[in-house]
C-alpha cells in the first residue's frame, strides 16, 4: 500500500510539474508577444495621422522584429489562442480604464489597433490568406453528421437571432493537432446575419466534407452554456476561405470560379508548407 501511495504521489507531482511547465511557457510567449507589440507599435493617435494628407502613415516595422512576432503570434493562436483572448482583453480593459472614466477616451490606440497594425504589416509582406492561417488556431477536414437550428441572445436586452449548429466529425487535422484529435465529434456554430451581406449564402448539407478554419467563441461574448473544448465557431474572412471535398478534391466553395483541383493530399502537403511553423522554429 504505502508503494502505491508513493508511486501515486510520485505521478502526480510529475504530471502537475509539467502541466505548470506549459501554462508557464505559454504565459512567457504571450507576455512577450504583447511586450514586443507595444514596442514597436505607435502609442498614440497623433503618432500615425497624416494631418496633411488625413489619413493614416504607414508604419514601418525593423524585419527581425517583424519575424519575431510573426512567430510569436503563430505560437499564441496555435497553442494558447484562450489564453491569448483573456490576456488581450486584460490589456483593452487596461486601456479603456486608463482615462477618465465617463469624460474623455484615452488618447493612446486601441490595444486592437495596435495588433492590426502589426497584421497588416505582415500582410503586406507574406499576403493576407497567410495572416488569415497564422491567425487561426484550428483548421480541420471534417464530415457533416447533423445539422440544428437555436436561438442565440445577442444583447443584455434579450434580443435574439438565429443560429446554426454543425455537428462534425473530424478527418484529418492540419492545424490543432495539440486540442483535437481525427474522429473526435464537436459542434461548429455560425450566425446567419454575420454573412447576409454576401452575394453566396452559406449553405451545408449532412454528410458534406468541408475544410473548417475554426476558432473559440469570444470569452468576453455571450458563451452561457458552451463548452469552449467541443463548441467552436466557424471563421471565415471576407474572401469566404471554405473549402468543400467531393471525391477527394479540394474546390474553395465560396469563390467566383469554383477551381482549385487539388486532391487533398496535395491540398494538406502545400497547406503545411506555407501556413505551418513547426514547433522547433519558435
Amino acid at each position: 500500500m504505502k508503494t502505491l501511495i508513493k508511486l501515486f504521489f510520485i505521478v502526480s507531482f510529475f504530471v502537475n510539474t509539467n502541466f505548470g511547465q506549459n501554462i508557464t511557457e505559454k504565459e512567457k510567449k504571450i507576455d512577450s508577444l504583447f511586450a514586443l507589440i507595444k514596442k514597436v507599435t505607435p502609442t498614440k493617435k497623433t503618432e500615425i495621422f497624416d494631418s496633411s494628407l488625413k489619413k493614416n502613415k504607414n508604419v514601418q516595422f525593423n524585419q527581425t522584429d517583424l519575424e519575431t512576432a510573426r512567430k510569436l503570434l503563430y505560437y499564441s493562436y496555435a497553442n494558447s489562442s484562450i489564453e491569448f483572448d483573456e490576456k488581450f482583453n486584460a490589456w483593452h480593459h487596461e486601456w479603456k480604464n486608463s482615462g477618465k472614466k465617463g469624460i474623455s477616451r484615452p488618447s493612446e490606440l486601441k490595444p486592437g489597433i495596435r495588433l492590426n497594425i502589426l497584421k497588416k504589416s505582415l500582410a503586406e509582406k507574406y499576403g493576407n490568406d497567410y495572416v488569415y492561417f497564422l491567425e487561426t488556431p484550428y483548421f480541420i477536414k471534417a464530415k457533416i453528421l447533423e445539422i440544428s437550428n437555436t436561438d442565440y441572445t445577442i444583447d443584455k436586452r434579450g434580443l435574439k437571432t438565429a443560429k446554426i449548429d454543425l455537428e462534425i466529425e473530424i478527418l484529418d487535422i492540419l492545424k490543432g493537432n495539440g486540442f483535437y484529435s481525427i474522429g473526435d465529434t464537436i459542434t461548429v456554430s455560425y450566425l446567419p446575419i454575420w454573412f447576409q451581406e454576401k452575394s453566396n449564402s452559406l449553405h451545408f448539407n449532412i454528410n458534406e466534407i468541408f475544410a473548417f478554419s475554426l476558432k473559440h467563441w469570444s470569452i468576453t461574448g455571450n458563451t452561457e452554456n458552451f463548452n469552449l473544448k467541443t463548441q467552436l465557431l466557424l471563421k471565415l474572412n471576407d474572401s469566404y476561405t471554405l473549402f468543400k471535398i467531393e471525391n477527394d478534391i479540394v474546390y474553395n466553395e465560396y469563390t467566383s470560379k469554383r477551381h482549385i483541383n487539388k486532391t487533398w493530399a496535395e491540398f494538406k502537403r502545400d497547406f503545411n508548407e506555407k501556413y505551418i511553423i513547426k514547433n522547433e522554429e519558435y
